[in-house]
């Protein structure tokens, strides 16, 4: 991936081609897997930072693992063309989430991230209530899976 002219364009067999419209976007939990589909496509597959996600190819598909939180770009070029997507890494928002439900089944919260930062927003019946769930939340992003991952509070 390159810029040019503040354009992106996309290298492949040493030809640059313009490439507004092949960049997709590949949302991945940290420590989570996506899978994207080759449509057939033959050749290389290459993800620019390998420290933020690391790729399996199986047959036509191919295994994006989130390692570290961040963006990157995965390549795939062949003789047929090429793709290019453009991965983000992210808290995993939906397995935290589902921990506070059913922590807190009588609680409203709901969890999202923007960027490094959980966000906590809803309703709760009490204060102590608002410092469980504070307290689910660091203790689930302070697990060892997720710092050697590259959490980091």
């Amino acid at each position: 991936m390159a810029f040019v002219d503040g354009r992106k364009v996309l290298v492949l067999v040493g030809r640059w081609f313009d490439c507004p419209s092949c960049m997709r976007l590949l949302e991945v939990p940290i420590g989570g897997a996506k899978t994207v589909s080759l449509g057939g496509l033959t050749g290389r597959v290459k993800v620019a930072d390998p420290a933020v996600a690391s790729v399996e190819r199986f047959g036509n598909d191919v295994m994006v693992f989130g390692r570290k939180l961040g963006e990157t770009n995965l390549l795939l070029s062949s003789d047929q063309g090429g793709e290019s997507w453009t991965i983000k890494v992210h808290l995993p928002v939906k397995a935290i989430q589902a921990e506070v439900e059913r922590a807190f089944k009588n609680e409203v919260v709901s969890v999202r991230a923007m960027g490094g930062t959980i966000i906590l927003n809803g309703t709760v019946s009490s204060v102590p209530k608002v410092q469980q769930v504070e307290g689910l939340v660091i203790g689930y992003l302070r697990s060892p899976n997720l710092a050697q991952m590259g959490v980091v509070l």
